[in-house]
């Protein structure tokens, strides 16, 4: 009750500082804000001296007064709020994250990876064929980054190549 009754109370400083916030550096409105908590919250204590009058009252037999009394209080902030309140929330913002259930969000999310390690896969194939290509027609298959591997410079200057390395680069026939 103290803590909403001293936000109202600072309604007009709180626009004027928001309104600040939006011009000062990141790191500096940390510092800003947490001098307001503390500047906001520096009749906090009061509230335990409410709640200490409670039991008091409790005590005394006359608890159920003290809190019709402290009611008015939050009759007066109500009242208050209504002041300081310019407009209504007509915020016509959707948060898209809240449209859907989990259960769909996650089957999404599962068509999603389906799809992507399909294209991932289709991908290793196309090369694969490439390389198989490339070893069908006696030429040195290209590496990972698109080059030809070492092996293609170990060949002699004249072309030819020994009998085992064609041996070596022929498919295995099947029987």
């Amino acid at each position: 009750m103290i803590k909403e009754l001293t936000e109202v109370l600072f309604a007009a400083i709180a626009i004027v500082k928001e309104t600040a916030m939006e011009f000062i550096p990141e790191n500096f409105r940390k510092a800003i804000q947490f001098a307001w908590v503390g500047g906001v919250g520096i009749g906090n204590w009061m509230g335990y001296v409410l709640a200490a009058l409670q039991f008091l009252a409790e005590e005394g037999q006359f608890g159920q007064d003290f809190c019709d009394a402290m009611s008015y209080g939050y009759v007066a902030i109500d009242e208050l709020h209504v002041i300081v309140s310019f407009a209504d929330d007509t915020s016509t913002e959707t948060d898209i994250t809240k449209l859907a259930s989990n259960a769909a969000k996650e089957a999404a999310a599962g068509n999603a990876l389906d799809a992507a390690l399909a294209t991932k896969a289709a991908v290793e194939e196309a090369q694969k064929k490439e390389v198989q290509a490339a070893i069908d027609a006696g030429q040195t298959p290209p590496t990972a980054d698109g080059s030809a591997s070492a092996s293609a410079s170990a060949q002699p200057a004249d072309g030819s190549a020994s009998a085992s390395a064609d041996a070596s680069a022929q498919p295995a026939a099947s029987s």
